[in-house]
Order: structure tokens, then C-alpha cells, then sequence
């Protein structure tokens, strides 16, 4: 299996966007989008560490250079990953969510609850 960025907040930064008023034309954006998808990106992040889920790590930088590679997962955090982080993001992509780690609280504590 190929190497990814579970976390990839420079990706993120670097996503063009292009925000349309209600007429369809194309408004200067505001950078909302980038701040929403950080913080998503930020949030994850400290979860990971915080669930002790990241080899060799034991706090986050929130800086707009931060990555976590799936290999620096532990196995027990690549198997959530799995499971769990796509759902997670995908929630976190209502315009009504609020970021915070309680989605994937819920989420760990189903996973720790499965049988081995």
C-alpha cells in the first residue's frame, strides 16, 4: 500500500477555490473554506496524538506545514483510520456541523467496543 497524508493541512491551504454570488458570478473569496478545512485538519490531528494513535509524537503543531503520514500510524490507528476518519470528515463537511472531536469520540468508543 502506497504512503499518504492522513493529515495534510498544506494541501488543504493550497486547494483553489472559487466562491459564486447568488447570480453566479464569481466573488472575492474570503478564505472561510480554507479556515473551515484547516481547523477539520487541526482537530483530527490532535485526536490522533491525544488517543496515542501517532507513533512518536505526543503534541501537535498547529502550523500550516503540519502532515501525519499513515505509516505513522500505529496499527490500532490505521485500522481506525480506516474505519472511522472518512465518515468523520465527510460530517464535518455539513454547512450546520461544529468542529470539534465529539464525532470521532463517538466513533472511537464504538471502535474500542468492537471485540478483538
Amino acid at each position: 500500500m502506497n504512503d499518504f497524508n492522513i493529515v495534510d493541512v498544506p494541501g488543504i491551504l493550497s486547494t483553489p477555490v472559487a466562491t459564486y454570488d447568488g447570480n453566479g458570478n464569481q466573488i472575492t473569496d474570503d478564505g472561510g473554506w480554507h479556515r473551515q478545512a484547516a481547523e477539520t485538519q487541526y482537530v483530527l490531528a490532535e485526536f490522533l496524538v491525544a488517543k496515542g494513535m501517532v507513533v512518536d509524537r505526543t503534541a501537535i503543531d498547529r502550523s500550516p506545514t503540519l502532515t501525519i503520514k499513515f505509516s505513522t500510524l500505529t496499527p490500532e490507528g490505521q485500522v481506525f483510520a480506516r474505519e472511522a476518519v472518512h465518515k468523520w470528515l465527510v460530517s464535518m463537511d455539513r454547512p450546520t456541523a461544529k468542529i470539534n472531536d465529539s464525532g470521532l469520540e463517538k466513533r472511537w468508543q464504538k471502535f474500542k467496543a468492537k471485540p478483538a
